[in-house]
């Protein structure tokens, strides 16, 4: 097998990314990796991890001491996601490197999306398919249109000009409405 260093060339600075000036990169070409294999139970693994937000303690590096912040506790991801884990000499966990947890979380969504997929076609199937977004709003002011052509069409048209006016009749009062209480549902 090649050495790392024989495989890697300097791009050209016509080559290079604008980012790779101040970004960070790491190295993830196929022809440094062997046993390549695609991440199982990713959805799990996001499941079982736990954000927290927390301040660091006085002993923390300097530029961090006493600040608060937010992120994950080594111990427990390291159940979790080992393979983010930095571990010291004793092989206690000290620290995650975050970036690489990212392979976890891409995988978790596609995981999910899948899921999702698979229950709209359930229920397309079934013929209970819900409208997404747009449809509900189109239903929703189809539904006010028909109301209001309901309303409309129970009004007496207006009277045409020239033909002779009628009275109106009196409104009658609702009886049932004045009389019975509602009835509370138990």
């Amino acid at each position: 097998m090649p050495r790392t260093r024989d495989l890697v060339r300097q791009p050209a600075p016509e080559e290079r990314a604008p980012e790779a000036a101040s970004g960070h990169f790491s190295q993830s070409t196929r022809k440094l990796k062997q046993g390549i294999r695609p991440l199982g139970n990713a959805l799990d693994r996001v499941r079982r991890l736990r954000g927290v937000s927390f301040t660091w303690v006085d002993d923390a590096p300097p530029t961090v001491a006493g600040r608060r912040d937010l992120g994950f506790i080594a111990e427990e991801v390291s159940e979790v996601v080992p393979e983010i884990v930095a571990y010291d000499v004793a092989g206690a966990p000290i620290g995650l490197d975050y970036a690489r947890l990212t392979a976890v979380l891409v995988e978790a969504v596609k995981e999910q999306q899948r899921q999702i997929d698979s229950l709209r076609q359930s229920l397309r199937e079934r013929g209970g398919d819900r409208p997404d977004r747009g449809d509900r709003e189109r239903h929703r002011h189809g539904r006010r249109d028909r109301q209001q052509h309901a309303n409309d069409s129970q009004r007496e048209p207006p009277p045409q000009e020239g033909a002779p006016q009628e009275a109106a009749p009196a409104a009658e009062p609702n009886e049932a409405a004045e009389t019975t209480p509602p009835e509370s549902e138990g």
